[in-house]
């Protein structure tokens, strides 16, 4: 059971309503507060228009996967976690959750006239939203090499499983992987917001899409294009990676990028980052660092890590404390036995 910080000190609503952020500098500085009600209004805001705007390429993303591919992902993703089949699976090993997951039958399928597309996209969704505890490099290699045979690189003109088409393949991986990890995200987020719990759930997701219209606005990206060399080093992640040195701006695909990668993308590639994998997404991984971490902490991670400071008032509401933070991660890295 999770304890608050409410709990251990009756006093502290007091306390943090009188200072918020626990340093005096916000309050002489003239800093506006967030409220809990804002807070929440921001994520609503972010899940129901920047997400599904972003999910639907409306500001002229460039991405492997179309917007009718990403939101069949997304709703998938959103329904995922009551599966029964992941249920049952909870005991198993590595060694025989990767090939089971790949047959079970979930509950919710991704939606896609490809039915082995549709049976990939489904193993690779609840696996990131059910069993990320049991993902490793062995499973990130091998459903690439699965992506590479599906034929959803075709459009790239690779054969076999030479480097680009490996590193094509990681790309897709990043994006299916971030939509899932958003959607789940937000739909978890929005059902706690819920003014009334008893009330039905409603998809903040599009029910469907017009292909067609998909298809015809749909501008694949080619990351191998985008940068003049990716590197990969199985100590720092089992994905390629790039520095910012290796982006070619001004060149075909860095033009296709929308205005908010071409924006952020050079400043959130790093060469040692726990989340360099993400980074052969240009569109989603910029999209979530930039957009969903306006009301995560991830953006900042020395200054999260620095347990004895306190949260900026600006950005976080007084409903949630440092120690909340830390005693809700810890009780996560004990459930998922992740070493936090």
């Amino acid at each position: 059971m999770v304890t608050l910080a409410s709990e251990i000190d009756p006093d502290f609503s007091a306390k943090a309503t009188a200072n918020p952020s626990g340093n005096d500098k916000d309050l002489k500085h003239g800093k506006q507060l967030m409220t809990p009600k804002e807070r929440a209004e921001k994520i609503r805001r972010i899940a129901k228009e920047d997400f599904v705007n972003h999910l639907l390429l409306k500001n002229g993303e460039s991405t492997m996967l179309t917007a009718t591919e990403r939101l069949a992902i997304a709703r998938c993703a959103e329904k995922a976690v009551t599966c029964e089949a992941c249920s049952k699976a909870q005991g198993l090993c590595y060694l025989r959750f990767a090939p089971a997951c790949k047959k079970m039958a979930h509950d919710h399928p991704v939606q896609d006239p490809d039915e082995s597309k549709a049976k990939l996209l489904t193993s690779i969704v609840y696996a990131v939203v059910n069993n990320q505890a049991k993902l490793d490099d062995k499973w990130y290699k091998d459903v690439a090499k699965d992506i590479q045979k599906s034929g959803m690189l075709d459009a790239y003109g690779v054969e076999g499983d030479d480097e680009r088409s490996f590193v094509l393949a990681c790309s897709c991986l990043a994006e299916i992987s971030i939509i899932s990890a958003m959607a789940r995200g937000f739909y978890l987020a929005l059902r706690l917001l819920a003014d009334d719990e008893k009330e039905e759930y409603v998809s903040f997701l599009p029910a469907s899409l017009d292909n067609e219209a998909s298809i015809a606005q749909f501008q694949p990206l080619d990351i191998t294009k985008l940068v003049r060399t990716t590197q990969q080093d199985d100590k720092i992640a089992a994905a390629p990676y790039y520095s910012a040195r290796s982006i070619i701006k001004n060149g075909s695909e860095w033009n296709k990028l929308s205005e908010l990668a071409r924006a952020n993308l050079p400043d959130l590639v790093m060469d040692k980052k726990p989340t360099i994998g993400v980074q052969i997404a240009p569109e989603t991984s910029t999209f979530f660092e930039s957009k969903v971490s306006a009301f995560l902490y991830i953006d900042k991670p020395l200054e999260f890590m620095n347990v004895a400071g306190s949260l900026d008032r600006s950005r976080f509401c007084d409903s949630v404390t440092r120690l909340d933070i830390e005693v809700l991660a810890a009780t996560v890295a004990e459930t998922h036995n992740c070493a936090f």
